[in-house]
């Protein structure tokens, strides 16, 4: 399986498919593939990230459900679930499996 937590919403979109694509050729079939998008619209580039004061500035991306549910091609969707806003959720979490 393949996890990647809190980092693929730092590809831009038009990059993204082209991501999940490569991690199919690594999935063995029925393999399982989990990450999380940060929720909104559009793009940005954060000059100041509350995530990382020293470090620089920060490129997001940000997505709506059926912009996720259009990535999901040449995957089984088995879930796809908003983050609980009262602890911080600003992401979906998205398990996909190769068939």
């Amino acid at each position: 399986g393949i996890w990647a937590s809190c980092c693929l919403y730092h590809v831009r979109k038009s990059l993204l498919p082209a991501v999940l694509r490569t991690f199919a050729t690594i999935l063995s079939t029925r393999g399982l593939l989990y990450f999380n998008l940060k929720k909104g619209v559009g793009e940005k580039l954060d000059l100041e990230p509350p995530s990382s004061p020293s470090g620089g500035p920060r490129f997001y991306a940000f997505y709506c459900e059926a912009e996720i549910r259009a990535l999901t091609t040449g995957f089984r969707l088995l879930d796809l679930r908003s983050t609980d806003p009262t602890l911080g959720g600003v992401h979906f979490e998205t398990v996909l499996q190769k068939q």
